[in-house]
């Protein structure tokens, strides 16, 4: 079955229009008579890039169940987009909380990470099979993990990568994904231990495999390239641990060395090139529900806590840094994840995006 997809639109920028004002033969009279447009336009945030007001503090994702694991935000469109691990699609988020689909694929079951390239044109999605999703694969529960590309300019698919067939008789949980300046991927397997890479003609490899990412549940989570293409941080959630891996010598990886254990975390959000917020929900029976910001000062080899902010019992899975703030995704993912038979359909949480002082 082809896969269909969103329509694009053309959006304005700030909900606002642009202005575009022509000068001829400009005099001082001219100049003082449009100073008044330039100062309403500044007032009313009619400007490219990200800003501050509204979409920083609370959105409500007005589509019920749709469970998204996965964050980012797109520029162009100035809209987040999340990915469903109910229904295997990817939304377009405005500031309201409305919800529409960009792109449906009969391949996709769970939507878990999503990524979009350094130049915002191509969408990463990290494709698995819990057993919760409204389709279901081939393979059976825990035994899919693929990568879709998307294209954002032409709303079309680029790839469909099956990464689960380099090691067939695994088990397997494709989740959290990295994209380097150059366009190749790394994707995390949380159920096999497991660091994948799909480089930018779309070959997959095993890029790491060690017996020290296994463990107990899930198992490798987030991952990013930071603070440069030279290094890999990647979050074991079950161990609370957080590695440092040499993308040109990946087996030469090593420990972040950290003040205490953060069990249960998920996503990374880099800040900048010391500072890092690492989102953290529930493993092995520990909750901690929290977005924790480290600091390094020799390049990641060890980090101390700065702070720490208690979420409540919403299960954050990850989240994005816009505007100056940290913004991250809940929507209780794991009473789908717990869920059985039925009562998967009965299940109609909303997520938020909230943003984290």
């Amino acid at each position: 079955m082809e896969p269909t997809y969103g329509t694009a639109r053309e959006l304005s920028v700030g909900g606002g229009n642009f202005f575009r004002i022509g000068f001829v033969r400009p005099t001082m009279n001219v100049f003082v008579s449009l100073l008044p447009a330039f100062f309403l336009l500044a007032a009313c945030g009619t400007t490219r890039g990200p800003r501050n007001a509204g979409v920083a503090s609370h959105v409500l994702i007005s589509k019920p169940a749709l469970y998204p694991e996965g964050l980012a935000f797109d520029h162009a469109s100035r809209k987040f987009l999340v990915g469903s691990f109910r229904d295997g699609s990817i939304y377009e988020v405005s500031e309201d909380g409305s919800a529409e689909i960009l792109f449906t694929d009969e391949r996709l079951f769970s939507v878990v990470g999503i990524r979009l390239s350094p130049d915002g044109r191509r969408l990463f999605v990290a494709n698995s099979d819990l057993g919760v999703g409204k389709r279901k694969s081939e393979e059976g529960a825990k035994r899919h993990a693929s990568l879709l590309v998307y294209d954002m300019v032409a709303r079309r698919v680029l790839a469909f990568v099956n990464l689960g067939a380099l090691r067939p008789s695994g088990a397997h949980l494709a989740n959290a994904i990295a994209v380097d300046s150059m366009g190749s991927a790394y994707i995390t397997d949380s159920l096999s231990p497991i660091i994948y890479k799909v480089d930018t003609d779309y070959h997959a490899s095993v890029f790491l495999e060690d017996p020290r990412f296994e463990g107990e549940g899930i198992n490798l989570n987030g991952i990013r390239n930071y603070p440069d293409d030279e290094t890999l941080l990647v979050a074991h959630k079950g161990q609370g641990a957080l590695y440092r891996i040499p993308i040109n010598a990946p087996s030469e990886f090593t420990q972040v060395a950290i003040d205490g254990e953060i069990i249960g975390v998920d996503g990374l959000i880099p800040i900048d090139e010391k500072n890092l917020a690492l989102v953290a929900n529930e493993a092995l029976g520990v909750k901690t529900n929290s977005v924790v910001w480290l600091r390094s000062n020799d390049g990641w080899r060890s980090a101390s806590v700065v702070k720490q902010t208690n979420l409540g019992n919403v299960y954050p899975t990850t989240g994005i840094y816009l505007s100056g703030q940290v913004l991250v995704l809940h929507s209780k993912l794991n009473r789908l994840m717990k869920a059985h038979g039925e009562e998967t359909s009965q299940l109609q949480e909303q997520a938020h995006i909230q943003g984290v002082p």
